[in-house]
């Protein structure tokens, strides 16, 4: 069911967040086309930021995947040339290969978690509340000099926010778009 959520709630979610980020650009360039550039300016950084997260990702999910393969084989081989599975477990040459490749996988998980989490979604979350701080000052500075109405002012950053916030969650489906890129690849096989 998992496999299916994702294939099915997820790519929903992901084109709700890109529309009501595109409507909220429409609004925005609207009230101010200068303050908007300020507003979208890190939205680059995060992208290649992201871009480059994704790759890493894919890639330790690939060889991931591949170290599974080479051990079920190895088992399978394994398995054949033994009668039980009391016999396999006295095997200390395989079971210490399992146990080693079994452990490799999980530091390897959790290295791959712990560099998105630490270097992924601490500083783009940083960026995301500096963004609306720059912004609430920006628009604020043109209520000051009677620019914009406090109205105006609300709707800029309620904007940003919403924009900020639309990013921030398509940041987090796309890992799990990401997981149904491997089973559809199989399917198609």
């Amino acid at each position: 069911t998992d496999l299916s959520q994702n294939m099915l709630e997820e790519p929903r979610h992901f084109l709700r967040c890109v529309a009501i980020i595109v409507s909220q650009f429409v609004v925005l360039f609207e009230i101010s086309p200068t303050l908007l550039f300020w507003a979208i300016l890190p939205v680059p950084v995060v992208a290649f930021v992201q871009y480059q997260g994704v790759k890493s990702r894919k890639k330790t999910n690939r060889r991931m995947r591949n170290m599974s393969d080479q051990a079920a084989a190895d088992t399978a081989e394994i398995i054949k040339e033994i009668r039980t599975v009391r016999e396999f477990a006295k095997e200390p040459n395989e079971a210490g290969k399992f146990k080693a490749a079994s452990s490799y996988r999980a530091t390897i998980e959790e290295l791959a978690t712990a560099i998105m989490h630490i270097g992924f979604g601490w500083p783009l979350f940083l960026v995301f509340m500096a963004n609306r701080c720059q912004a609430m000052y920006n628009i604020a500075n043109g209520v000051y000099d009677a620019q914009f109405s406090v109205g105006v002012a609300i709707q800029f950053v309620t904007g940003v926010s919403m924009v900020c916030d639309h990013l921030r969650i398509i940041m987090d489906i796309m890992p799990k778009l990401m997981k149904i890129e491997t089973p559809m690849k199989r399917l198609n096989e």
